[in-house]
């Protein structure tokens, strides 16, 4: 990849690095990360279109495999790891897109296959390790953020706490002050 002088874009045979990210267009902290991101990459010469987009269509580029770069979350415990590699292992999932292109992605789904059937500690441990560590050398992940509950309660209102999953509301715990 060539820089041009006096060109902010790298180019290969005339034409610029540009790719895409594919986001909900309705989740403003995505968009937030996704302008840092673009700005980030501008800065080394690879021009990054944005696509925020309604829901659907978001969704459905996921289970394509239409995107360049794409937003996904994980469930969060008490599903993790176990949900998260289970869903690389399906077509209509992002995860499985974005791996389709691995010289080793039948060997990742083998070992995942393994990992979800063992009840050995130490070889899930190990399984674990080997199917996360291919990822990572391939860089298939960029690990950028996680998000943050948000609560705001009357100040009459009092037991409230967080729960492992975003949308649970511990509502029998809470008690008037």
């Amino acid at each position: 990849m060539q820089q041009p002088t006096g060109q902010s874009i790298r180019q290969k045979d005339g034409q610029p690095l540009t790719l895409d990210l594919s986001f909900s267009g309705k989740n403003n902290v995505d968009k937030a990360i996704a302008e840092a991101i673009q700005a980030d990459l501008k800065a080394v010469g690879i021009d990054l279109k944005l696509l925020g987009e309604e829901e659907q269509s978001w969704s459905d580029r996921q289970t394509s495999g239409e995107f360049n770069l794409i937003f996904n979350d994980t469930w969060g415990p008490p599903y993790e790891p176990q949900a998260m590699v289970s869903s690389m292992r399906k077509p209509s999932h992002a995860d499985y897109e974005a791996q389709s292109g691995l010289p080793m992605k039948a060997e990742i789904d083998q070992n995942i296959g393994k990992v979800l059937l063992s009840t050995d500690e130490t070889a899930r441990q190990q399984l674990y390790r080997d199917i996360l560590t291919s990822l990572h050398e391939q860089a298939v992940y960029l690990p950028i953020s996680y998000s943050t509950n948000i609560a705001v309660l009357h100040k009459n209102l009092s037991g409230f706490e967080f729960m492992p999953q975003a949308n649970q509301v511990p509502l029998s715990k809470l008690s008037k002050s």
